[in-house]
């Protein structure tokens, strides 16, 4: 799973991407056990260019919000150099097994309650649209970034936007 966009300010954009990621790994019944950021600027500006990710290996494998918006902070905040004016970030997630299928031990338990919790945003979300209820780390900023109004037109897949003759 990932998700990337051209944006400025990858403080912004990074933890989107860990919520709508974390999102569908609970869809999928799913647990993720690595976390990849990376960024990166335009290689064909005038400025100078740079490129870098860091991988961050999780204690236990999860698809908890808040754990894997904790490990992406971390992940970005090693990478992420002022100055720069970022075209690229994203995040992977990684070693992603089926929540059914993994054994743990009496001390490393997902938490009931961040499971109950998860759901919950989640069906509030699904009912009342995405973003209903988001984590102040994603903010409102975010849900504007993936604006649909530079869309081309779809002139092979859509009646309604085919071009007409006068």
């Amino acid at each position: 799973m990932n998700g990337t966009s051209h944006i400025s300010d990858p403080n912004i954009t990074i933890p989107a991407f860990i919520e709508r990621a974390a999102e569908k790994l609970r869809g999928e019944g799913s647990i993720t056990s690595q976390v990849l950021v990376f960024i990166k600027t335009n290689r064909f500006s005038e400025e100078d260019y740079y490129s870098n990710s860091h991988l961050i290996h999780l204690d236990i494998a999860t698809d908890y919000t808040t754990a894997l918006l904790k490990a992406a902070k971390e992940g970005l905040n090693k990478i992420f150099r002022v100055g720069f004016s970022y075209k690229k970030a994203g995040v992977c997630l990684m070693g992603l097994v089926d929540r059914e299928q993994v054994q743990y031990s009496f001390f490393t338990r997902p938490s009931h309650r961040h499971e109950i919790l998860m759901q919950t945003i989640d069906h509030l979300n699904k009912k009342y649209g995405k973003g209903a209820v988001s984590y102040a780390a994603v903010g409102q900023k975010a849900l504007t970034l993936t604006s649909r109004e530079h869309l081309s037109s779809r002139y092979t897949t859509s009646w309604n936007e085919l071009a007409k003759a006068r």
